[in-house]
């Protein structure tokens, strides 16, 4: 059983995913997916950084994670 493994999704601008990528690596997570994904908030704008609309960050807890080639479960898997 895992112990304590989260799952961070953040919806960036898709201008900034480089930058991201690069803040994310140096401080050591190194594995990513990425989806396009379109829509809009509440605010229905469109600006920069530091304002509405940058996007948001989930912190989910995972009760547990398989790999699937090996069969291997939890903390050893990510």
């Amino acid at each position: 059983m895992a112990s304590e493994l989260s799952k961070v999704e953040a919806i960036i601008r898709p201008e900034k995913l480089d930058e991201v990528k690069d803040a994310l690596a140096r401080a050591g997570f190194v594995g990513l997916s990425v989806t396009h994904v379109t829509g809009r908030g509440v605010q229905k704008g469109i600006v920069r950084t530091g304002n509405i609309g940058d996007g948001k960050i989930f912190v989910l807890p995972v009760a547990d994670a398989i790999r699937v080639r090996t069969g291997e479960r939890g903390d050893v898997v990510v």
